[in-house]
């Protein structure tokens, strides 16, 4: 466990927090206050063997690898110490399974278009 951690008149901020584990590493960052609430944004990236594990028995989870290939799995943390409200971050899982698409796709096209300008040769 690692991280940057900073109270001032009853609010934290939390810049990097860092918990490893053999198998997954979380990061998180965000803020809580004395009075038991919390905004966290995280992730949790699992590790090279979970994640060929997992990606190769679930279609489409490859579109939320990142350039090693392990799962990056992004969340919200929100609410109370007592009763947290833990969720996916829909957002960014989406903006993740569009870039990586997308880049598939425009790496598909290119190479359409080299071979048509190719032919036209």
């Amino acid at each position: 466990l690692q991280g940057e951690v900073s109270v001032e008149n009853g609010h934290g901020s939390v810049e990097k927090l860092f918990l490893a584990d053999r198998r997954f590493q979380v990061h998180l960052k965000g803020g809580f206050s004395l009075d038991e609430e919390m905004d966290f944004r995280g992730q949790v990236v699992m590790l090279d063997e979970i994640s060929h594990f997992l990606v190769s028995r679930v279609s489409g989870l490859s579109y939320l690898g990142n350039r090693q290939g392990q799962l990056v799995l992004p969340f919200i943390l929100r609410g109370l110490w007592r009763s947290p409200n833990f969720r996916p971050d829909l957002p960014d899982l989406a903006q993740r399974v569009v870039v990586t698409r997308g880049s598939e796709l425009l790496e598909k096209g290119l190479e359409a278009l080299s071979k048509i300008a190719g032919e036209k040769r």
